[in-house]
């Protein structure tokens, strides 16, 4: 008992985690970078274990992120999906449950999220459906998206 945790450094440690997660995903949105989903999936886990570990309680599972996809701001309003939690585009093709993408990634493109078409695409591409793959391509584009065909998959850039 003599001997501190040192609780503050610990959560500053996590923050240190959380802040460098946001900078690869700021990079994969740029384009800069591929998108590395095994490194988050040990982030999530990392970070719920030490969570728990910290006895900091949490209604995150290790299954799926509980607001992801919500959409903020002025765009929120004119999407039928932006105020709903949805689970991320690639936990829905990790369970294989492309219907739920094909249902909502249309409305998803319209409030600037493209991930859902990206993933769908992919999937079409994988499956060399390529007249699907090249409507999802027109449709991305069409959005405001450059697309860009990388041995990761598709990535896309907002269009300037």
């Amino acid at each position: 008992m003599d001997d501190d945790l040192n609780t503050a450094a610990a959560i500053g440690e996590l923050f240190g985690l959380v802040g460098d997660t946001h900078r690869h995903l700021a990079s994969v949105d740029r384009g800069s970078a591929p998108l590395d989903v095994g490194a988050l999936r040990a982030v999530r886990d990392l970070l719920l274990e030490a969570l728990d570990l910290l006895l900091i309680g949490t209604t995150v599972t290790s299954e799926g992120i509980a607001s992801a996809g919500i959409v903020q701001g002025d765009d929120q309003e004119s999407c039928a999906t932006g105020r709903a939690p949805l689970v991320p585009a690639a936990g829905l093709a990790e369970a294989e449950r492309w219907d739920d993408i094909v249902l909502v990634y249309d409305d998803r493109l319209g409030c600037g999220d493209a991930s859902y078409a990206c993933v769908l695409r992919d999937h079409c591409r994988s499956e060399r459906r390529w007249s699907d793959a090249d409507r999802l391509r027109d449709e991305i584009q069409a959005a405001g998206f450059e697309v860009r065909d990388t041995p990761q998959g598709t990535q896309v850039v907002r269009k300037a």
